[in-house]
């Protein structure tokens, strides 16, 4: 009872009179919590999807479901809740790196990158946020911009260190990958003047060490 009652409270501050209203008027939501408190999933879908039919423009009631849906695992399911979370107001911070997590395991980057400009651009999360555009630029093959996606996380945030060192050391040590990082690299340089045509070509010679000096011509 006494982590439902610390739970509750961090919500009330977290989301001010919005949450506080539906409590005072709503026992489905309270109910719902408690359910989830209690990891009893399905029982706490039960009365969350009562609370949002009831209170469709609470994003507190939008996030508990939600985040239920999650912990089932039924992504498709928790998407459309998490989505009202972060367009409702309030707009529950927390909701978009969720949302983020859910679209890219439902096979969405597109949307997923919207929410990544909308998190970024409000400064919210930063270090998660950087963490899993770097998820979502290794998917897509972007292996430069997904290191230095991971490389944000962990400076932003050293917690992130371990989780971003696998698949920033996956990239950079499989030799097709360091090889297109190391023409990007290439191009770069090449586009200082103050560098000139010798680090770049330092860089490339990098890659032919990797790639056992599989390279194209330059």
């Amino acid at each position: 009872m006494k982590k439902l009652l610390r739970f509750i409270i961090f919500l009330i501050i977290l989301l001010g009179s919005d949450f506080s209203g539906v409590l005072a008027d709503d026992y489905s939501l309270t109910r719902g919590i408690e359910y989830y408190r209690q990891e009893n999933y399905k029982e706490a879908i039960e009365h969350l999807l009562k609370a949002r039919e009831q209170y469709s423009d609470s994003s507190a009631a939008a996030f508990s479901l939600g985040m239920a849906y999650k912990q089932l695992m039924d992504y498709p399911g928790a998407m459309p809740h998490l989505q009202d979370a972060a367009t409702l107001v309030p707009r529950i911070r927390e909701s978009l790196p969720e949302l983020i997590f859910i679209l890219r395991q439902i096979g969405k980057p597109d949307e997923a990158e919207k929410w990544i400009q909308v998190a970024e651009k409000e400064n919210i999360f930063p270090a998660k946020i950087a963490f899993l555009k770097g998820m979502i630029c290794s998917d897509q093959g972007k292996t430069g911009e997904a290191i230095r996606s991971f490389e944000a996380a962990k400076n932003l945030n050293p917690s992130f260190s371990q989780s971003a060192e696998r698949p920033v050391s996956m990239t950079e040590n499989h030799p097709v990958i360091f090889l297109e990082l190391a023409q990007e690299r290439l191009n770069d340089c090449c586009r200082l003047s103050v560098v000139g045509p010798g680090l770049a070509g330092l860089y490339y010679h990098r890659a032919g060490v990797r790639t056992n000096g599989n390279l194209p011509e330059i």
